[in-house]
């Protein structure tokens, strides 16, 4: 049964209706070919159609159709029409991203998914895809004036990760790929294979040196595997520990005592695989294990027609950068970075212990000099409290003088107040004054009130009043008037 191809606008994201069933879009292609190809480069579909299709297989419009990983959408890129057919070559929506901005992200200390999300965020213009990633820790990532697709690809490097799409999904997980028992016998003629082998990096004893010329105890690390003849090579690491030099070197010894083999299988003879997925190849002296490398899937059919495997790569542009090949190099790398890491703060450890202890013995000669001190400052400190204690009780003493002045006056009603003219001084509960103040040639003046007319002024050139009643006698110039008995008055001449 042939898988039907739909095609869609360019701007549709949704391609299934609610139970999951594909929609027919714009309408349904019956191709004469269509091939999918899937490797280290790109996942794209290779369509050939009658000439009749060419108005719906346009330029950005997107087709949507079962790959190896169920139905999936491809964009359409440059339409090739002809007298009796058109050809379309259209890659993975996930290829969008490389048109899609990134001025700058930063993500510190956060996880692979938490940096996804970050890029994501700031994409320019903003974009429908959602991330996923399954690879555990942090770090710290930064990347700034790239394409949204090259900061993933980079992202995924730096995790020693796979990158992948799944619709407008990103996804970068750890793994890669499925083991389904597949085996080949090395040398086995299977048709229309093509076998390489390279030796160029083999090898069975391993003289490793680190930095300094750091050698191993034993110098030489022998592989378990012996060819017909020896592969010897001396390798420097970067380090400058003798159990991470071992480390880093059994690694090394592990991944190259055997060949880079590739296979590239043009016919049916292996199905059911996808990129990643695990093939053992036996051969007379050794096995290895070898990755699904790259594979091309008749859509029409739902037949693997090729597939090349191996464990190494051969002639790939590399559109996805260097990754992929290097992911097994950077995992030894940050392996001896990571002993180097932990080394060193093992060293800064010893050291810091070293000048702690300094530090006590220096600590242990002060103690007694400080309790010294000690003694000293503690009878200066009893004498400055017995001193604050008594200021302490004075100042109680004269807040409750304050206190009871303030409760008298309070009482009293009794108020004093500042002018811009002078001094007032009266009751709150009366509407009478003593007011002293100046005239308008500044000599001073005290008037008396009654809260509503002048009753009394003193002033240095005489006394004004409504009524003035002497008690005993006053003086006028060079008379004086003396109060008699009774009501009675005299008034008697002053010789001046």
């Amino acid at each position: 049964m042939r898988n039907e191809i739909y095609v869609h606008l360019a701007t549709e994201t949704s391609f299934t209706d609610t139970f999951g069933i594909p929609k027919n879009g714009e309408g349904s292609l019956f191709p004469l070919s269509c091939i999918e190809t899937k490797d280290a480069d790109t996942w794209e579909v290779e369509i050939i159609a009658p000439v009749n299709d060419q108005s719906l297989l346009l330029h950005d419009r997107i087709v949507y159709l079962k790959t190896r990983y169920g139905y999936q959408p491809f964009r359409i890129g440059n339409p090739e029409y002809g007298d009796v057919s058109v050809s379309v070559v259209a890659k993975h929506v996930g290829f969008d991203l490389q048109n899609v901005y990134l001025d700058f992200s930063t993500s510190i200390e956060n996880t692979c998914q938490q940096a996804m999300d970050d890029i994501l965020s700031h994409a320019i213009p903003a974009c429908s895809f959602t991330a996923f990633s399954d690879v555990s820790g942090v770090d710290t990532f930064s990347i700034l004036q790239v394409s949204v697709l090259d900061a993933f690809i980079q992202l995924a490097e730096q995790a020693g990760a796979y990158l992948d799409f799944d619709h407008f999904q990103i996804r970068i997980t750890t793994s890669q790929g499925s083991d389904h028992g597949e085996s080949i016998e090395y040398g086995k003629n299977l048709l229309g294979a093509t076998v390489i082998e390279n030796w160029d990096n083999v090898v069975t004893d391993l003289l490793p040196v680190g930095n300094a010329e750091l050698t191993l105890p034993e110098e030489w690390l022998h592989a378990d595997i012996a060819y017909d003849r020896p592969y010897t090579k001396r390798i420097e690491f970067n380090t400058d520990m003798e159990d991470n030099l071992r480390f880093v070197a059994t690694l090394y010894l592990a991944r190259y005592k055997v060949p880079r083999i590739n296979y590239d299988v043009r016919s049916t003879a292996i199905q059911n695989v996808q990129l990643g997925d695990t093939i053992s190849v036996i051969a007379p002296k050794f096995s290895i294990l070898t990755q699904v490398i790259r594979y091309q899937n008749d859509v029409l059919q739902d037949e693997i027609v090729a597939v090349e495997f191996g464990n190494y790569q051969t002639g790939l542009k590399q559109l996805f950068g260097e990754y992929r090949a290097t992911i097994e190099a950077s995992a030894i790398r940050k392996a001896q970075l990571k002993i180097d890491e932990v080394n060193g703060r093992i060293s800064a450890i010893a050291q810091n212990i070293v000048l702690i202890a300094g530090d006590i013995e220096s600590l242990e000669q002060g103690t007694t000099e400080i309790n010294q001190r000690f003694d000293g400052v503690t009878i200066t400190i009893n004498q400055q409290v017995d001193a604050l204690a008594q200021v302490q009780a004075a100042t109680d003493e004269n807040t409750a003088a304050i206190d009871a002045t303030a409760e008298a006056l309070t009482l009293q009603k009794t108020y004093y107040d500042f002018g811009p003219d002078g001094q007032v001084i009266g009751r709150s509960d009366s509407p009478a004054q003593i007011r002293m103040e100046y005239d308008a040639e500044s000599k001073a003046q005290v008037v008396v009130t009654d809260g509503y007319n002048d009753t009394l002024l003193l002033k240095s050139n005489g006394v004004k009043a409504n009524n003035i009643e002497v008690v005993e006698s006053f003086i006028a110039g060079n008379h004086k008037v003396q109060k008699l008995t009774g009501s009675d008055s005299v008034t008697i001449w002053l010789p001046i």
